[in-house]
């Protein structure tokens, strides 16, 4: 970790990449492969997953399918970046805490044929729970508040900057692309312009076949949209967040607050902003699906339990009939019942729920330490009497 104030008055106890919070803009372009030196200089454990990216399960970054990298440990990130679009990346260990104390940045795949406009930019905007003091408050996630509505928090951040908005220059008659990206704990954020309506040009999912315009855009927890902004004339354009409080008679009102601000200079030749080509939609790619997920280990890996659990396998028993399959849910292996005996189906769904709890075991410890109950709700005295069958 590291100290910074962040524009603020008190110095805080931050987590960044690079010592960096957001962390750095990683930049590729569709089909190049994403190389990333990880190394964790924490005191406690995380990963880094890749938040909407298309990728195997073991760069995804979550304990469930991967070891966190412990402290003082290193790891190479190595994908291929499928899609185009706006992305961020984040740890899945303890986030409620890592993410908040600035372990987030984003990542912006460009597509070979996206329209070319004067000026890209990114927005992260998040916001921050302090104390009292001014510090970052405790983590907890005991109180019923939290539990059902999140870690939100009081002081907003506009690309790790604290309660003032991201200043920025531009000239009369530019187009510009914002990339904007919510990687708070539970705010949803309620997007306005201070003058002109926005142009939405790509969402999570990417650019879109068309573009919209709208006056108010809502971003959820960990969701990106990409707007267009034209400068028509030298007046300040403001991104603002529209923020829900009470006002002195305990009234709800909304406030405005500016987390970007442009400063736009008169162009020497008064330009008028140009319309934005907007690129054909190409032939559609039709991707095959399969009903089940197909997850491979190899018997070293299992011992032998991917012989025994993959491949969708019927079991039968005079207990009834299963079908074994790798559930994407829980990325772990669970037995399904088809059949009767709801007695059973009950305790096969609590190894599951018992297992699903053990977010920081890996992946493949979960599922060695699950065999001999399976094994004993299928009708056998232990692992080894099912497999010798």
């Amino acid at each position: 970790g590291f100290q910074a104030a962040l524009g603020g008055e008190t110095m805080l106890d931050l987590y960044g990449y690079n010592e960096m919070a957001p962390g750095p803009l990683i930049q590729a372009r569709e089909g190049d492969e994403v190389i990333v030196h990880f190394t964790n200089d924490l005191r406690e454990a995380t990963t880094i997953h890749w938040h909407g990216l298309r990728l195997s399960d073991a760069m995804d970054g979550t304990p469930r399918v991967q070891d966190p990298v412990e402290p003082g440990e290193t790891f190479e990130y190595r994908f291929v970046a499928e899609d185009a679009g706006t992305f961020w990346y984040h740890p899945h260990v303890r986030g409620h805490e890592q993410v908040e104390r600035g372990l987030y940045g984003p990542l912006v795949i460009h597509a070979n044929d996206d329209p070319v406009y004067d000026q890209e930019r990114v927005f992260l905007l998040d916001d921050v729970r302090l104390a009292d003091d001014g510090s970052i408050a405790p983590f907890s996630l005991s109180s019923h508040e939290i539990q059902m509505h999140g870690w939100m928090g009081i002081a907003l951040l506009s690309n790790g900057q604290l309660d003032e908005p991201v200043e920025v220059a531009a000239t009369t008659g530019q187009v510009e692309r914002w990339r904007l990206v919510n990687p708070s704990n539970a705010r949803t954020m309620s997007m306005s312009l201070s003058s002109g309506t926005m142009r939405v040009i790509a969402t999570d999912g990417g650019r879109l076949d068309q573009p919209y315009e709208t006056d108010r855009l809502t971003i959820a927890v960990g969701q990106r949209y990409d707007i267009e902004v034209r400068y028509a004339d030298s007046e300040p354009v403001e991104l603002l967040t529209n923020v829900l409080t009470l006002d002195e008679n305990d009234e709800v009102i909304e406030v405005a607050i500016p987390v970007v601000r442009a400063a736009v200079s008169p162009s020497a030749a008064g330009v008028e902003p140009t319309e934005i080509a907007w690129p054909e939609r190409g032939a559609e790619v039709v991707r095959e699906q399969d009903d089940l997920a197909v997850i491979e280990f190899t018997a070293e890996e299992l011992d032998g339990l991917a012989e025994d659990f993959l491949n969708n396998k019927e079991i039968k028993t005079d207990k009834g009939t299963y079908r074994v399959k790798a559930n994407v849910t829980w990325q772990y292996l669970a037995v399904m019942q088809d059949a009767t005996n709801a007695e059973t189906r009950k305790k096969l769904a609590k190894v599951r729920s018992n297992r699903a709890k053990e977010t920081n075991v890996p992946l493949f410890s979960r599922m060695l330490k699950t065999r001999a109950q399976i094994a004993g709700l299928l009708g056998y005295d232990n692992w080894a009497d099912y497999r010798t069958e």
